[in-house]
């Protein structure tokens, strides 16, 4: 009994731990520590290809937009937009990745709220994988110009995005993207 623990322990348990650590990371943190906490995600069989904004000097708002994706990596079905979080200030901007493409990683500026957001985007081979090797493609900047440059994160692996969590308020103060199941 006690060697077939301690081959469990050696062989199994690394085992878990790598698979935990490949699907599921979340990204740095873009923003500050205001406000209340959210997290969002998609449906286990979407991916996040998009964002609807509220913004101006800054972020006031934002809401997810997800949609269904074939075995092949084809967008099955519209668009959805989950629920707003944030504040009602600013203007209305809808940022969404090319047909077939979902959502890979995210730069901006950010202070004590996050000021601009940009999302990087990559085509889709499944559900649940993108394809690595080709040149991502960015969405226009939304927000404003304040803030420190937030150095660019791109998920692990070539796995998509699959929700958002982070902090709001009457803004939104911190954002972070998390990839893959």
């Amino acid at each position: 009994m006690a060697r077939l623990v301690s081959f469990l322990a050696v062989f199994l348990i690394p085992l878990t731990a790598s698979s935990a650590a490949a699907a599921g990371s979340l990204s740095p943190a873009l923003g500050g520590s205001g406000g209340d906490a959210f997290v969002t995600s998609c449906s286990d069989d979407e991916v996040l290809v998009g964002v609807r904004v509220r913004a101006d000097a800054w972020l006031d708002s934002i809401a997810p937009r997800c949609v269904k994706v074939t075995d092949a990596g084809a967008w099955q079905g519209t668009v959805r937009t989950l629920a707003v979080t944030g504040g009602t200030g600013g203007f209305p901007a809808t940022r969404d990745c090319p047909r077939n493409y979902a959502v890979s990683g995210f730069s901006g500026r950010g202070s004590a709220f996050v000021n601009r957001l940009r999302l990087e985007c990559r085509r889709l081979t499944s559900p649940t994988a993108l394809r690595s090797n080709s040149a991502p493609r960015q969405t226009a900047f939304v927000g404003g110009r304040g803030g420190e440059a937030f150095e660019p994160f791109h998920c692990p692996e070539g796995l998509p995005v699959t929700g958002l969590q982070g902090r709001t308020g009457g803004y939104v103060d911190q954002l972070q993207l998390s990839c893959g199941r």
